[in-house]
């Protein structure tokens, strides 16, 4: 009696083995519009110490549908990987390129995961044979300074130390706003801005709060970028500094006023200090003229031309007769 039973168990379909269950979800390109016809897969999870390489093991895969959906059924009781787009470079669930940063899944026979909705890669054309995603990054230009404009666009440079992954370089357009959108290999990369406009320079980049000036960032859906620039005019600057004193008797010549005039004509004035010294900063290099401004005193002035450096001079004053 008892092997009759073990025997119409064995025979009956479906009570033998574990009934699957039903994984559903839905994909959308980095534009946020729906994937159709997108490859999606359930993946076995890699036993311990295993290299894998794109997909892996699929025990089961279905398609997209035109509004991106997709659902697949049947699917064994246990723990996966969903994995969406080429087999050789795939996304993995939630939208991430490596399976290191991947979320398993749970499948309970009779039972439904649904609502795994995420993004996949864009996938443009082949690059040295290997199909390599692509990843829409938004980003914002933050300035230092003002009163400066926003610059009308960036040259943003992308490198990669893997020889499948390739840079780029690209010109793209930035708001008023300083947004800006460019579509970038996933992947690690170097990121630099390069050829801005005269008078910015890059003082920071960053991603998530973490700056990457000089280190790889991790290229990734949801990936926001933070560009600060200083602007204005960069060139160096120095200062001229002054000993005023009387001639004769060595004297500082305390309260008395001294100008500093640029080759184009500019004027600045100081006045000088108990010790005997004035300082005109933030200068560029150039040709200047020093000189006491007319009072008891006659009206030397001096020469001084700034070339990489900055500049101590005296200026020596006799009284009127």
């Amino acid at each position: 009696m008892t092997l009759s039973i073990l025997l119409t168990l064995l025979l009956t379909p479906g009570l033998a083995a574990a009934e699957g269950g039903i994984v559903a979800g839905t994909v959308r390109g980095t534009d946020g519009r729906p994937a159709a016809k997108v490859r999606v897969g359930v993946m076995a999870v890699p036993e311990a110490g295993r290299v894998v390489f794109g997909a892996g093991t699929l025990v089961s895969q279905g398609e997209t549908d035109a509004s991106g959906k997709f659902q697949i059924e049947e699917v064994p009781p246990g723990r996966y990987y969903i994995v969406a787009g080429s087999l050789q470079t795939p996304t993995f669930y939630p939208g991430v390129a490596e399976m290191k940063t991947a979320k398993t899944i749970q499948v309970v026979a009779k039972a439904s995961v649904r609502d795994l909705d995420f993004q996949v890669f864009a996938m443009p054309p082949t690059v040295a044979g290997v199909n390599v995603p692509t990843v829409r990054v938004t980003g914002r230009i933050v300035l230092k300074n003002r009163p400066n404009p926003m610059p009308g666009e960036i040259t943003i440079q992308a490198a990669s130390g893997r020889p499948v992954f390739p840079g780029k370089t690209e010109t793209i357009p930035v708001g008023q706003d300083g947004t800006f959108k460019i579509d970038l290999y996933a992947g690690e990369q170097y990121l630099s801005v390069v050829g801005l406009p005269t008078g910015y320079t890059v003082v920071s980049t960053t991603s998530g709060g973490t700056s990457f000036l000089g280190q790889p960032i991790e290229i990734k859906i949801s990936t926001e970028l933070l560009v600060t620039l200083e602007v204005g005019d960069t060139r160096p600057r120095y200062r001229v500094v002054a000993l005023v004193r009387e001639d004769t008797s060595d004297r500082p010549l305390a309260g008395e006023r001294v100008e500093l005039v640029s080759a184009a004509g500019d004027v600045q004035q100081q006045v000088v200090n108990a010790q005997g010294s004035v300082t005109f900063p933030g200068l560029f290099a150039g040709t200047y003229v020093l000189r006491l401004v007319p009072g008891g005193f006659e009206v030397p002035q001096k020469q001084i031309v700034i070339t990489d450096s900055s500049a101590q001079v005296q200026l020596r004053a006799r009284k009127k007769p």
